[in-house]
């Protein structure tokens, strides 16, 4: 698997709509869409696969999303398996929490109370 693809997947995994700019971080080194980026070295996330960049347990890269917003998610590698070639991929196995909406702010945005919905008030006591 590539890094856009797996760019691919955490979309539709965080429910987002792939509106905004994205980079992975790994050794200090910057992939993502070169053409889009001139002011700093950029390697194309299409020419590297996730093996290259993660090659044992336990290492990591960051995924950036939305530069605005300054989404950072860590990815770890945790095992390397042989795919089932009966399981179609890929498959999400566990998770934690809901993911934040499309943009919301950041973390800032978040945090922040949410407003109640228009409509009655329900019954208090």
């Amino acid at each position: 698997m590539r890094p856009s693809e797996l760019h691919e997947v955490l979309q539709v995994a965080m429910g987002w709509e792939n509106a905004h700019l994205h980079e992975f971080v790994a050794d200090g080194n910057y992939y993502g869409r070169p053409e889009l980026d001139d002011s700093r070295e950029i390697v194309d996330e299409q020419k590297v696969t996730l093996g290259q960049l993660l090659r044992r347990p336990q290492q990591s890269l960051i995924y950036e999303y939305d530069f605005g917003d300054g989404w950072e998610h860590e990815v770890v590698l945790e095992q390397s398996v042989t795919p089932d070639p009966e399981i179609a991929l890929p498959v999400c196995l566990a998770g934690e929490r809901a993911c934040p909406p499309e943009d919301v702010g950041g973390s800032s945005g978040v945090s922040r109370p949410s407003r109640r919905p228009p409509g009655p008030r329900p019954p208090g006591p």
